[in-house]
């Protein structure tokens, strides 16, 4: 089974400074940095780049609010979150929530959710998640 790192393009270390990031970069799009380097340096405190020689690139991505944008991750990243969540020897314990949720994962498994339902409920919120 491979890290859960192999396939993140970042690792945040404080969303709330990355929160606060975002909300100054779609107020002040000028604000927004044009390079990956830019992009870190922005976010220092908040985020790294895993591997800066296969992330090379930013998307910000404006949203008008008529209409639903649906996040669709790369292929290959979603096939390696996949692999490893429906792995049916995965304790629910390794399952990667931020800390801030502050799941009790002993009382998700208690109630029947494996680590391939918390996976799938965590893509529908990543896909479509609006801010609050």
């Amino acid at each position: 089974m491979q890290s859960s790192m192999t396939w993140k393009r970042i690792s945040v270390t404080d969303y709330r400074l990355l929160g606060q990031k975002i909300v100054d970069w779609t107020l002040y799009p000028g604000n927004r940095p044009r390079t990956i380097a830019e992009f870190e340096d922005q976010l220092k405190g908040a985020l790294t780049v895993v591997d800066k020689t296969k992330t090379t690139k930013l998307n910000f991505i404006d949203t008008p609010l008529d209409t639903i944008l649906i996040r669709l991750p790369p292929r290959e990243i979603l096939q390696q979150a996949q692999d490893k969540y429906t792995d049916t020897s995965l304790p629910i314990e390794q399952y990667d929530f931020p800390s801030f949720y502050e799941i009790d994962k002993a009382k998700e498994q208690a109630s029947g959710k494996t680590p391939a339902d918390l996976f799938y409920a965590s893509v529908g919120d990543y896909t479509t998640s609006e801010c609050a």
